[in-house]
């Protein structure tokens, strides 16, 4: 079901974002900017593999699974589609996924689901989906951030010694970091990971408010960046990494955040198009 979901909201929603966004034949920076390192024209098959890997790396999977023991505010969804899914047996005997994660740990718990729905099948889904597909994310990281810093200090990084230059220091830091509790890392990481696609969602509607003649055409971004700013905010407050506060108090102030944002989208969205009438 959730596959087929998938499809048609490509072939629906997809149109929509599509009309939106109005792409065009503009020349894309992979061909304008070619240097055999970082910008390289890729076959639609290829660069479909590359998307599919930086994308279901961990945090969809281990995310989701930490993410709903805080609450129906984060994703409770998962745990309800996979207990109600049935073939997990770990949870008919302890029946709670906070005790699944306390006992097997996130690794263990992906395995029990995976194995327990899909078999032998699934164990090799669960391989591939938290060994091969987070490494996969981890160098997207480093090279992201390598790009973030040539770009900020201006080194051109065709030259193998001006990526080493900004490449060792980053995998220094890095190394300093793994010596920390990962799965108190990791929950900062899924928390920075939400709180920039919050800020993504609104950045793309601000792009929208301003370059679109259709006003609420924006609406496609900022529906959902008013959701991720709630489970943003929320997550932090009541986290024990964050301010650990009681879920009674967080998750006002998460709703009330959302909600402030909201209006004040619409209240520049009403400023836009006064100005276009004039």
């Amino acid at each position: 079901m959730s596959f087929a979901a998938l499809i048609l909201a490509y072939h629906t929603f997809g149109k929509v974002v599509e009309g939106v966004f109005g792409p065009d034949d503009r020349m894309t920076p992979a061909h304008r900017l070619t240097d055999g390192v970082d910008y390289v024209p890729m076959q639609s098959s290829r660069a479909f593999l590359v998307q599919l890997l930086n994308i279901a790396g961990t945090g969809p999977i281990f995310g989701a699974l930490m993410g709903a023991c805080f609450g129906p505010v984060v994703f409770l969804w998962i745990v309800l589609g996979a207990v109600l899914a049935g073939g997990v047996a770990f949870y008919g005997t302890t029946g709670s996924l906070h005790s699944a994660l306390s006992n097997l740990g996130q690794s263990g718990t992906v395995y029990d689901i995976a194995t327990g729905m899909l078999g032998a099948a699934g164990g090799i889904l669960a391989i591939v989906g938290v060994v091969a597909c987070p490494i996969t994310s981890g160098d997207t990281a480093f090279r992201s951030a390598r790009l973030i810093l040539a770009e900020i200090t201006g080194l051109n990084q065709k030259p193998i010694k001006n990526r080493l230059i900004i490449t060792i220091p980053l995998l220094g830091a890095a190394s300093v970091l793994t010596q920390l509790d990962f799965n108190v890392l990791w929950r900062y990481f899924s928390w920075s990971n939400q709180t920039l696609a919050m800020i993504t969602l609104w950045v793309v509607t601000a792009y929208l408010l301003k370059s679109n003649d259709y006003r609420w055409d924006s609406l496609i971004s900022a529906v959902p960046a008013t959701f991720m700013s709630a489970v943003s905010m929320t997550y932090i407050l009541v986290a024990d990494e964050g301010m650990g506060l009681a879920k009674e108090i967080a998750y006002p102030i998460g709703i009330v955040f959302a909600a402030v944002l909201f209006v004040s989208y619409l209240m520049w969205n009403r400023k836009i198009s006064a100005k276009r009438s004039l």
